[in-house]
């Protein structure tokens, strides 16, 4: 089973660029990232959840409240 989103956490960015490959889809995905976004919006954005798994893992971009809910 999938560990739940925080889908309040708030998102931001950790690079000053965008170090996807240009014309990549994951590189027009992580372009729609703004500081303050939650992971709600971005998800209705149209990031996806390993977009966000792979960004905070490789520091791209930092979620404050963390990424996913804490099941404890």
């Amino acid at each position: 089973m999938r560990q739940p989103l925080n889908i309040n956490g708030v998102i931001y960015l950790r690079v000053t660029h965008n170090p996807k490959k240009l014309h990549k889809q994951c590189y027009y995905r992580f372009e729609k990232y703004r500081n303050g976004l939650t992971i709600r919006d971005a998800l209705l954005l149209g990031v996806t959840r390993n977009d966000l798994k792979w960004d905070t893992d490789h520091d791209f971009i930092r979620v404050d409240g963390g990424l996913f809910l804490d099941r404890s």
